[in-house]
């Protein structure tokens, strides 16, 4: 059985529910992000569902899915980490690949990468808007 399987419906309908955006995007959102930490929690060093190996296929999926697509940016991407990165030059992105692939622009400003632990952000301007 597949992850597909499993949760393609439910992960369908959410993605659509969170693109919307709003309050019941930010909820789907939530819902989403849920899945990871029930298939993996652990206490005390033990698993708390039966079935604790897809925490690996999971994490490959997900690296996966962020080099895929952060591929297109190609030597612009300076940063990538957890569930979002950092490109340069963003005046030529195409905004439709952005919202075909549910991706949204959070911030704009000039980023000083140093290391992994070390990013710096000035003159930063906040994006209330998706894209």
């Amino acid at each position: 059985m597949s992850g597909e399987d499993l949760f393609g419906k439910w992960y369908d309908m959410l993605i659509n529910i969170k693109r919307e955006g709003g309050h019941a995007g930010k909820a789907a959102k939530e819902l989403l992000v849920s899945l990871w930490g029930v298939l993996c929690e652990q206490r005390n060093n033990r698993f708390y569902d039966p079935h604790p190996r897809i925490k690996s296929f999971l994490l490959s999926l997900v690296r996966k899915t962020i080099s895929e697509t952060v591929e297109k940016f190609g030597d612009k991407a300076k940063r990538i980490h957890t569930d979002g990165f950092v490109i340069s030059e963003q005046d030529n992105i195409e905004l439709n690949y952005l919202k075909e692939n549910g991706l949204t622009i959070k911030k704009k400003g000039n980023c000083i990468v140093k290391n992994c632990n070390d990013v710096k952000w000035t003159d930063t301007l906040k994006i209330e808007s998706d894209h």
